[in-house]
């Protein structure tokens, strides 16, 4: 095999090895398990989690929150296949330049977050004082 093809290779395994990383790691367990009781799974009415109006607030806040942590998550995953290619790029100055123009646009990505959820919580006192 040629360096070039070795290369490839490790790129591609490493792909698939932070997929299945992601995919393993955001799977709650609960799925995979299975009920003996397949016809009638839910022998118990669903409850909303929401009783009051005020509380529906206070559940998009944890859907705001979520959203931000899958995006730094996301974010903090390009860092690292930038810092992957910049490696493997050796003499390769387009794989260089492609590592580069990833981390840029990583870190303002990272920044925009960061401003959107600082206008977002001023946006917020404002409204509530």
């Amino acid at each position: 095999m040629t360096a070039v093809s070795v290369r490839r290779m490790a790129a591609i395994i490493w792909v698939v090895a932070l997929c299945a990383t992601g995919v393993l790691a955001f799977t709650p367990a609960r799925t995979l398990a299975q009920s003996g009781d397949l016809v009638y799974p839910l022998k118990e009415e669903i409850q909303s989690p929401v009783e009051q109006a005020s509380q529906v607030q206070e559940k998009f806040k944890d859907v705001i929150r979520w959203v931000y942590t899958m995006f730094f998550v996301l974010a903090v995953l390009f860092i690292l296949l930038a810092a992957y290619n910049y490696l493997l790029g050796g003499q390769d100055e387009k794989r260089i330049e492609l590592a580069k123009k990833q981390l840029t646009y990583a870190v303002v990505a990272i920044i925009v977050a960061l401003l959107a959820a600082g206008v977002a919580g001023v946006v917020y006192d404002i409204l509530t004082s």
